[in-house]
């Protein structure tokens, strides 16, 4: 929605902070960048939301811009931003690994484990209280704003007295659930995020590691790490075929030939090795 109203040329005018791009859903980076963007110039967003409500604009333009800015002062959006900054920055180094042409199977395994690692560390009443204060400092006097939580109110209920020898008035669990979530909001909601993207990249990768780690090692030609393979169902080559290959590859002269480059030439000779290597490298 961002994007699409400040894309409008009036507006765009009006604007003086970065250029707010279209969202790219499938990747982790165009989420990152888009975030970050909205999170550096957040305070230009709403100076302009401003003016558009007190400048000459269309109705429709104005009650857009009421309601963009209602949704971005809400403490609610400006959690979601800073734990969508926090958790997408930590994930690029693994989103970078798993793009590069140039990076190996192993290393970038090796990046997303140490990625989970420091996603897990997001899991704690620290990091949660940091984030808060993150959040809620956005809409410090700098940017003019204050903040918009929604508080309803409620009617006070009159005590009878003529009860109080044998009634006692505490506060129920869940009003003492209600105090606690508006002292901590949205904690059980950022544990929850938390733990969802850990248990996918668990599933994805740690879940894995037999398979992955053995198609990363088939420049090795060791056999008894192509089990994996074997059981998925592909046909890996003998330990004898394995040998000839690692020893034929020993003499090749040509060292900037990649392994499926010289085996291309030998290919009948060496059919399984080179039909398994040819399925995992580009």
């Amino acid at each position: 929605m961002l994007h699409e109203f400040f894309h409008h040329g009036k507006i765009a005018a009006l604007y003086d902070g970065k250029r707010i791009g279209r969202l790219l859903e499938q990747r982790w980076s165009g989420h990152l960048a888009v975030t970050k963007v909205v999170y550096d110039n957040y305070s230009s967003i709403l100076q302009t939301l401003k003016e558009i409500k007190n400048g000459r604009f269309n109705g429709d333009d104005v009650a857009k811009s009421i309601g963009i800015k209602k949704v971005m002062l809400d403490l609610e959006f400006r959690i979601a931003m800073v734990v969508a900054k926090k958790i997408l920055s930590t994930l690029q180094p693994a989103d970078a690994a798993l793009q590069a042409r140039s990076a190996g199977l192993k290393d970038a395994i090796t990046i997303i484990k140490c990625v989970k690692d420091e996603i897990i560390k997001l899991r704690s009443n620290q990091m949660y209280n940091q984030i808060l204060e993150e959040a809620k400092s956005l809409t410090s006097n700098d940017c003019g704003e204050s903040e918009n939580r929604t508080q309803t109110s409620k009617r006070q209920v009159k005590k009878p007295n003529r009860m109080d020898d044998y009634l006692t008035y505490t506060p129920c669990s869940s009003a003492r659930q209600n105090i606690d979530e508006n002292d901590e909001p949205f904690k059980s909601e950022y544990f929850e995020t938390l733990d969802i993207l850990i248990a996918e990249l668990q599933r994805r990768f740690s879940d894995n590691d037999d398979l992955i780690n053995s198609i990363a090692s088939l420049d090795e030609l060791d056999v008894d790490k192509m089990v994996p393979l074997k059981n998925l169902g592909l046909k890996i080559p003998s330990r004898e075929e394995a040998s000839v290959v690692k020893a034929y590859l020993s003499r090749n002269e040509d060292i900037m030939e990649n392994t499926l480059q010289v085996l291309y030439r030998q290919r009948e000779a060496f059919k399984d090795t080179y039909e398994l290597l040819r399925l995992w490298r580009p």
